[in-house]
């Protein structure tokens, strides 16, 4: 009898240590898996490029990229991959004519110069729709899809998703070129400190690239900046005191090393086509 009662005890023992090895080892597993993803919190450009294009075909049932670009943080680093797509799904060359910029530019100072003193409210509400079928048609606003991919695994993947072409594309004819013809080696390059707060600045030993190596240096306090929505210079300083305080206030600074949920469904699904390759 007590050694039918050992036996019994041991089997306990031995399927409670079973037990445990069995929830210790992936546990152990897991954490080793997590400490590699935070070691690397930067997203790459194949990676930013497969989730804008599962976004625009899932959305909008196109691959038919328009155009691609990269906007920066102020310290120089990747802040965001910017990728636009034909709606109709057929590859075309993107094409911003001169004429258009000319009449978006003509439709503006005819609003500026209505007021209700001289017009009426109908004739200021037909410049103001005038002037917004003009910049929709530039921007290619029915044509077209944007989306904007974070750099950075610690955010969420898509940052912003709106029809149309990117906006400093076509705001940079309006800015930068009178004749509406944009060289092929361009400088100008854009700061994003949100979204929707962008800015040009200018790299002239360093021509615009469109590659996960295009890391440029940090902007100083002379750097010329211009604000893509307005047009009007912005002081550097300003916006890095900005950036700080909205750093220290974020709960993706203080776990900036925590991949974000969303992009580990992403990572899985692109390192499993990587390693079928």
């Amino acid at each position: 009898m007590f050694v039918t009662s050992g036996l019994a005890a041991r089997r306990v023992y031995l399927l409670l240590l079973s037990t445990l090895v069995c929830l210790t080892v992936p546990a152990l597993a897991f954490a080793k898996t997590q400490a590699i993803i935070n070691s690397n919190v930067e997203v790459s450009e194949e990676l930013a490029s497969f989730v804008a294009g599962k976004t625009a075909w899932n959305y909008h049932r196109t691959t038919a990229q328009a155009t691609r670009d990269v906007y920066y943080n102020i310290d120089g680093s990747i802040a965001a991959y910017v990728y636009s797509y034909w709606l109709d799904n057929k590859q075309k060359p993107l094409a911003i004519p001169a004429l258009k910029v000319a009449e978006l530019k003509q439709n503006k100072a005819l609003l500026a110069t209505l007021s209700p003193a001289n017009s009426t409210l109908e004739e200021r509400e037909a410049a103001l729709a005038n002037l917004r079928q003009t910049e929709n048609e530039l921007r290619h606003r029915d044509e077209a899809v944007t989306v904007i991919v974070s750099a950075s695994l610690a955010s969420p993947p898509i940052l912003d998703r709106f029809f149309g072409i990117p906006h400093h594309i076509y705001k940079e004819r309006l800015y930068y070129h009178s004749n509406g013809v944009k060289t092929v080696a361009s400088d100008k390059q854009v700061l994003m400190v949100s979204v929707n707060e962008l800015y040009f600045f200018s790299l002239p030993a360093q021509p615009k690239t469109q590659t996960a190596a295009s890391v440029v240096q940090p902007l100083d306090r002379g750097t010329p900046l211009l604000s893509v929505n307005t047009g009007l210079q912005a002081d550097v300083g300003a916006l890095q005191v900005q950036a700080n305080s909205q750093q220290q206030h974020s709960v993706a600074a203080i776990q900036a090393t925590e991949i974000h949920d969303h992009w580990k469904m992403y990572k899985q699904i692109f390192d499993s086509r990587a390693a079928v390759k």
